[in-house]
């Protein structure tokens, strides 16, 4: 166990064995700080148990809103690149599946809504949980439309053909029931968020 870094006897006493440091002036001594929380981050790291405290490596990987953070960031971004990429070349494609299917083409425009509007909200963690589910909701609809044929299909290096839409679908499902966490707008405060 470390001493208590704040104190300049506790510090001086640590480093006694290296002359050149124990031996150090005022002006140096918060270098000697420095080492020493360092040195306190390693033993942490090293030796969890040595104190009730949690250690700083147990604080980071049991950091759930980190992790929603981490997952809300790709499926929000990377889903509006979808969008950007149909408000750019129009959504043609999308009336005539939609027409194909037996409804009505105006629906195309609901697109733009769930790769654009509630990736960017699910993004910036404001009204996270109903925009994940119309996030998810787009996906079954791209499923039913486009996909259909490919549910049951490998791509030629052996992955699954729709595991793009899969990872899209699960993770706005799973944002709908983890919500934004403290690392967003909302700070993870309401029942929407």
């Amino acid at each position: 166990m470390l001493p208590d870094c704040s104190s300049p006897e506790a510090v001086r006493l640590l480093f006694s064995g290296v002359p050149a440091l124990a031996e150090s002036d005022g002006n140096s001594f918060s270098i000697l700080r420095l080492l020493c929380r360092i040195l306190q981050i390693f033993d942490l790291a090293a030796n969890p148990n040595v104190s009730g405290d949690k250690n700083m490596i147990d604080k980071l990987l049991h950091n759930s809103d980190l992790g929603k953070l981490l997952l809300r960031l790709p499926v929000g971004l990377l889903m509006i690149f979808h969008g950007i990429h149909k408000l750019q070349n129009g959504l043609g494609f999308i009336e005539k599946s939609l027409a194909d299917a037996g409804l009505p083409a105006f629906l195309a425009w609901g697109v733009l809504v769930g790769e654009i509007v509630a990736p960017l909200l699910v993004v910036l963690g404001v009204l996270t949980r109903p925009a994940a589910f119309v996030e998810a909701f787009v996906m079954i609809a791209a499923i039913y439309l486009v996909h259909t044929g490919d549910l049951l299909s490998l791509t030629r290096h052996g992955g699954y053909a729709l595991e793009l839409q899969f990872l899209y679908l699960f993770g706005s499902l799973a944002i709908v029931f983890l919500g934004a966490g403290r690392y967003s707008l909302s700070r993870g405060r309401g029942v929407w968020d």
